[in-house]
């Protein structure tokens, strides 16, 4: 930017377009500092014939949507800055400054305004109120006189002095500029100031520059290389607590930040948070949960959770680009069948929102890379994405969530606990499933005190008692069951609820599914006690179970209970030291060694392990990666009962049997035929 600025010594430095006399006028008087403006007129934009300057400036005594986005076109095609200022209804809005290619646009900012907003419909129809107005022929001095109800003499001169500031910070380093990636409100009641940064939006329709999606890219980003952990038994390469000020400020903004909201759940058991996206202009939502022991911990728990979300919706660092049907790609496809389908009786009930796959069904591929085969494969773009539908009218093949879907501080991180998630969610299903009575852990075996201390937490304060279950399965990734369950069967309260957890240390991943039950224990006891009569309609009727919330809530019923006596009824208990000592956890000091021996151990079982890199700008801003990881073979998780895949799965009919649980390979017919309790 320097180098374009000594361009423009000779030049006149700075021009002008203002609709309105008074703040137009007193904006002027200031900039004649550094010579006359050069006047500029909304033809001139519209005609690209805007005289040489190094800055235009663009005032507004009132919000002109199509002036604002005629300047933001002609900055884009002619590479030259400008920066806006604009009255609105209560509130001055300074910015952004646009510097093309070095910066977000004014169009970045009003997606995120309008995503970020708590009431966007309304939001979205005072614009539209806004830009009709602005299209009327309304005399100059008419908008004057309209602005004069709510922009007080004093109002404008704070306004003009702040636009004199941004000019001299333009004219020394501009990406230090105020408006740099943000905007400036003034609020006109109460005169404060205050800054709202923003991230470019990657789906820009006017600035995004997303590079093609391709099987070079995909190979590159997941090439795995050294990291050294925080410790041998920590598999993260740096805290991210200590990094909690930045993220606040880069991510959290309730104006135009990616995250628009954080809330604390003081209510709890434990020290809960929520971050909230809103996409699709602000129609819809994602939350990420933080559950920790402390606030802190709590709220950058959830904002990592929440850019995980963000980036397991759509394409976000790419463009897709390939789309056709896997008989026409041939091996360079994965068989999406090999990924779970639903039944043909499901793709047989009516209104059923899913289309039936074959090969000739026409879909849009993502490069991803299969550590089995060490090369580059295509992948359907809707079983790596969740969110597509929110964008897109076509209809999938299946039903897709988050799970493999994970953050991490690089690659390796991202890879590890997207493993460990799918190891969860499928030790869980396969023992639903099947119907299998794994080993009841003896919770008073496990040496880490803080065991013993939650359950005695939940206990203390709901009454529930903790049955923890190890659905461990032959990859000796370990993974718990938990129960809360009511021995005191209390009319009003939730019969039982459950959770998962897993990780490589055994006592952390029981730690863990504990963090996950106890929020779900605080939550369910009202909300049973106000849906009691829906989850009664559930227990006569599985295909009423139509979302997650329905799953523990079913659950809570006393007389669904003996839906899991198969587990809470088994005859096999276990210490700690005998389910797991003769495990040795990975404990490298390079976390890519740790990752290359879980990867191990499924693919030495027939399992692959495919990763699509999801991270977007956003999230290399801060040096973390996203990905979703694929495990041909791994039963999915899935919401709804109409929704469920588990079907055509070779290792959920053959592994009870290699287990020893059942005297034969299973069927369909074998197959638990009752929604699944996972909340």
């Amino acid at each position: 930017m320097a180098a374009d600025l000594k361009d423009a010594q000779s030049r006149p430095l700075l021009g002008l377009l203002a609709e309105g006399h008074h703040l137009g006028q007193a904006v002027r008087e200031v900039l004649r500092e550094w010579g006359e403006p050069v006047e500029v007129t909304l033809a001139d934009l519209r005609a690209r014939q805007v005289p040489a300057c190094a800055l235009l400036l663009v005032i507004s005594e009132r919000w002109h949507g199509p002036l604002l986005q005629e300047a933001n076109r002609w900055s884009l095609a002619s590479g030259r800055p400008w920066l806006g200022l604009s009255i609105e209804p209560g509130r001055a809005v300074l910015g952004p400054c646009v510097l093309p290619g070095h910066s977000a646009c004014f169009t970045c900012a009003e997606l995120r305004r309008v995503n970020a907003h708590k009431r966007a419909e309304e939001f979205q129809a005072e614009r539209a109120y806004l830009a009709q107005q602005a299209r009327s022929e309304l005399r100059p001095d008419s908008v004057s006189a309209l602005a004069r109800t709510w922009l007080t003499a004093f109002a404008q001169a704070i306004l003009v002095q702040q636009v004199a500031r941004e000019v001299v910070q333009f004219l020394q380093a501009p990406e230090a500029m105020l408006t740099f990636n943000a905007l400036l409100y003034l609020d006109l009641a109460t005169l404060r100031i205050s800054r709202h940064p923003f991230l470019p939006e990657p789906h820009c329709p006017d600035c995004s520059t997303l590079p093609d999606d391709s099987a070079a890219a995909a190979e590159t980003a997941m090439t795995l290389v050294t990291r050294q952990k925080l410790a041998p038994q920590t598999y993260r390469v740096r805290d991210l607590l200590s990094l909690k000020d930045r993220l606040l400020a880069r991510y959290v903004d309730p104006e135009c930040g990616l995250i628009c909201g954080l809330t604390k759940d003081s209510s709890n058991l434990y020290a809960n948070f929520a971050a909230h996206i809103h996409f699709q202009q602000g129609r819809r939502q994602e939350v990420g949960f933080g559950r920790a022991f402390n606030y802190e911990q709590g709220q950058v728990a959830a904002i990592a959770e929440a850019l995980e979300r963000y980036a397991g919706m759509r394409p976000g660092g790419k463009r897709t680009v390939v789309r056709a049907c896997r008989r026409e790609l041939g091996e360079a496809a994965i068989d999406p069948r090999t990924l779970g389908l639903h039944s043909e009786a499901q793709y047989s009930l009516p209104h059923f929102p899913y289309v039936r796959y074959s090969d000739d069904l026409v879909l849009n591929w993502v490069w991803g890379y299969s550590f089995a085969r060490q090369q580059p494969v295509l992948v359907p773009e809707c079983n790596v994405y969740y969110g597509l539908h929110y964008w897109t009218h076509e209809r999938p093949y299946v039903y897709e969530i988050s799970n493999g879907c994970a953050i991490g501080n690089c690659l390796e991180e991202a890879l590890l606990h997207g493993i460990l998630e799918i190891a969860e969610r499928d030790a869980f299903l396969l023992t639903w499933y099947a119907r299998l009575p794994m080993p009841r852990i003896e919770l008073q075996s496990a040496r880490d005190p803080l065991v013993g201390l939650m359950c005695e937490r939940l206990y203390h304060l709901t009454g529930y008692s903790v049955h923890a279950f190890n659905i461990t399965l032959p990859e000796r990734i370990p993974c718990f069951w938990v129960m809360a369950v009511d021995e005191q069967q209390r009319p009003d309260y939730p019969r039982v609820l459950c959770a998962a957890g897993s990780h490589l240390l055994p006592e952390k991943a029981l730690i863990n599914a504990l963090q996950e039950l106890a929020p779900i224990v605080g939550s369910h006891i009202g909300l049973y006690r106000q849906e009691r009569e829906h989850a009664r309609s559930m227990l006569a009727d599985s295909s009423r179970v139509t979302q997650m919330r329905d799953h523990a809530l079913l659950y809570c019923l006393p007389e669904a209970f003996e839906r899991l006596a198969f587990l809470y009824e088994t005859p096999h208990r276990q210490t700690f030291a005998e389910a797991f000592d003769s495990d040795e956890p990975p404990t490298h000091a390079d976390l890519r060694e740790d990752v290359l021996e879980v990867m191990g151990r499924y693919l030495r079982s027939g399992i692959d392990v495919i990763a699509v890199d999801q991270t977007t700008p956003e999230l290399a801003r801060e040096g973390f990666c996203a990905v979703r990881v694929l495990m041909p073979g791994m039963l999915p998780m899935t919401f709804g009962h109409h929704a469920r895949r588990c079907y055509g799965f070779k290792r959920l009919y053959e592994l009870p049997y290699r287990l020893g649980y059942a005297a034969r390979p299973l069927t369909d017919a074998d197959l638990n035929p009752y929604p699944h309790p996972f909340p």
